[in-house]
């Protein structure tokens, strides 16, 4: 085999990749709307109010800045899934497809993105692996909760343009004085991308400063420049509303942003206090739960099978063996893929250090130019990494891992931007060895494929159990849905359509029914719930104006059982219903004993 015949192999293979990347993206997307279809994941009160707030924007000429009963998270999923609303009518199948679409452009882009930075191949698998998922990772890419499957795609999006704005840094004087619309272009999408992202989901911040970093890195020199100034522009107009909000408030009695943020900090932490719940539960919590659910690990225990977490039996320490290998084999690949980039840092730093932000224009002939493009890529890698061990760091910081570590895996969704740097260690080993045993035509280093391929087909099987453990939950998810339309048709028939109720199962019956029922929200003692138990006002008010009072509560739930201790207090004459695991008390007229 000539050197003509190993390029035309890696033509044809280059040829290739994008239509198989696109059929892996295809695949991705009917994988998802067959989930969708099955009504999988079954919905909650969270994506509820999301698909209220879509219906509001449809047909009321709502204009929300924010999630109902918050003053952060921008509601991107309800405006896409409102025009879906006048396609295909108002359901939860309409407002996940909006879903769908940011998550194929996820994938293009972290094609894209890898494609640059690593090799194709790499590309390819990373595709593969996001093509597919586990329980947690399909929550978090088709539930309307707010904010992660577009957050994914800006992430992977500001990436990208960052590193294309560094490799494409123009290397003379003359070159950068000529205004390029390419490069004002490319300013101008990260700056609103990154306005956009944040005003999103704050959590954005874990891509948002690796990104500026790299531009300070390498374009500091062009901070004065026009296509800067308009990347500035463009930044303020995507997060405007945010700041629209947040300056409209002034001088009132109406949370801000940060306030809302700080207050669920704050109620973790209250939570951690009040329970006395140990720091270590914060580790616990992260490398045992949430970092193997995020990352891909199949589902093997619930999060009260982890030491700290419940159960102490026979069944945790397997699950916390099976689990933390799984953490303690993601961080081995991070550390290995830092020390891949560390020495590459130090010597772009200290070039940096010796020119100052006038080194990347120093470029002048083609073999300088293939060395700055390598620097540029090197620190981009770096900068995938940052992302990650900035995401691990706000979680592990926060009360979040010890006081809920299953709900709360998904603060660490970002990390999936992350999975080819973390992977790159294993594909860079598999890669060298194949090339090396192409070029000497014989299997002496074919045993030195064992560690990566092994590795490698673990992970991508562990990714498919995942997604089969999944599908075969879908008739379960049709199940649940069909029970609750019979609940809903139920309660309409018998006129219990002003309820008082607990927040997880308000805001599905509201939606569920067109809004033909509405509720109050009731915390575990019958009393009303707060603002961010009641997200939408118009229907507290709803409800306690109405003639009767109707009670909705799962039967076994702590609602139902102080509801039976207090019944016999109770003077109005009453009715009992029950629909499937729903009770239903509907009251002869108001009551106040419950809710005081």
């Amino acid at each position: 085999m000539n050197i003509a015949s190993v390029i035309k192999q890696k033509r044809s293979y280059g040829s290739l990749a994008t239509p198989t990347a696109l059929v892996i993206i295809l695949l991705a997307a009917l994988l998802r709307l067959l989930m969708i279809s099955f009504y999988y994941p079954t919905t909650m009160s969270d994506e509820s109010v999301m698909d209220l707030m879509a219906r509001h924007i449809a047909y009321d000429g709502a204009r929300p800045i924010f999630f109902y009963g918050q003053a952060y998270m921008g509601p991107i999923e309800a405006y896409l899934g409102a025009f879906f609303f006048h396609l295909f009518g108002s359901s939860i199948f309409a407002v996940r497809l909006g879903l769908i679409i940011f998550y194929v452009l996820f994938l293009w882009t972290m094609y894209a993105l890898v494609r640059l930075l690593y090799s194709q191949g790499l590309a390819l698998f990373t595709l593969l692996l996001l093509m597919l998922g586990n329980t947690d990772i399909f929550d978090r890419q088709l539930k309307a909760i707010g904010g992660y499957p577009e957050m994914l795609f800006f992430g992977a999006l500001i990436l990208l343009l960052a590193s294309q704005l560094a490799l494409s840094l123009p290397p003379t004087p003359e070159q950068r004085a000529t205004l390029s619309l390419r490069r004002l272009g490319l300013y101008a999408t990260l700056g609103f991308t990154a306005g956009l992202a944040l005003y999103v989901d704050q959590l954005s911040i874990t891509f948002a400063i690796p990104a500026l970093l790299l531009l300070m890195l390498f374009c500091w020199r062009e901070r004065f420049s026009l296509q800067v100034l308009c990347g500035i522009l463009m930044f303020l107009l995507g997060i405007s509303p945010l700041i629209y909000y947040n300056l409209s408030i002034l001088g009132t009695s109406a949370p801000g942003t940060l306030h809302d943020i700080a207050a669920i900090q704050g109620a973790s932490a209250f939570q951690m206090a009040q329970e006395q719940i140990p720091q270590i539960n914060k580790f616990i919590g992260t490398f045992f739960i949430s970092l193997p659910s995020i990352t891909g690990y199949a589902p093997m225990c619930s999060s009260t099978s982890i030491f700290g977490f419940g159960s102490t039996g026979t069944l945790s320490l397997p699950c916390m063996l099976f689990q933390g290998m799984w953490s303690l084999g993601y961080l081995a690949l991070l550390v290995s893929a830092l020390l891949l980039v560390a020495s590459p840092m130090r010597r772009v730093l200290r070039i940096y250090r010796q020119h100052g932000a006038s080194w990347p224009y120093l470029v002048s002939s083609a073999m300088q130019d293939d060395e700055y493009r390598y620097n540029v890529r090197q620190a981009a890698r770096a900068m995938l990494l940052l992302n990650a061990l900035l995401a691990l760091a706000i979680y592990i910081a926060s009360a979040s891992p010890a006081t809920n570590p299953g709900t709360n895996t998904r603060y660490l969704l970002n990390t999936l931007i992350s999975l080819p740097a973390i992977l790159w260690p294993l594909w860079r080993s598999f890669a060298g060895i194949t090339k090396r045993t192409t070029k000497s035509f014989a299997l002496k280093g074919s045993k030195g494929y064992l560690l990566p391929i092994t590795v490698l087909t673990a992970i991508l099987l562990t990714f498919i159990t995942g997604t089969i453990i999944c599908l075969e939950s879908l008739p379960q998810a049709k199940a649940e849905f069909v029970q609750q339309e019979r609940l809903v048709n139920a309660m309409i028939s018998i006129g219990a359509t002003r309820i008082y109720t607990d927040y997880w199962t308000c805001y599905r019956l509201a939606f569920q029914s067109e809004e033909r029922i509405t509720c109050a929200n009731l915390d575990s003692d019958l009393r009303l719930g707060d603002r961010n138990s009641n997200r939408y006002a118009p229907y507290l008010t709803s409800v306690e104006h109405a003639r009767t009072a109707t009670y909705v509560f799962q039967i076994r739930s702590d609602q139902y059982k102080i509801l039976q201790r207090l019944l016999p207090r109770v003077k109005n004459r009453y009715k009992i219903y029950r629909v499937g695991s729903f009770a239903i008390y509907q009251f002869a007229g108001p009551i106040h004993i419950f809710t005081q």
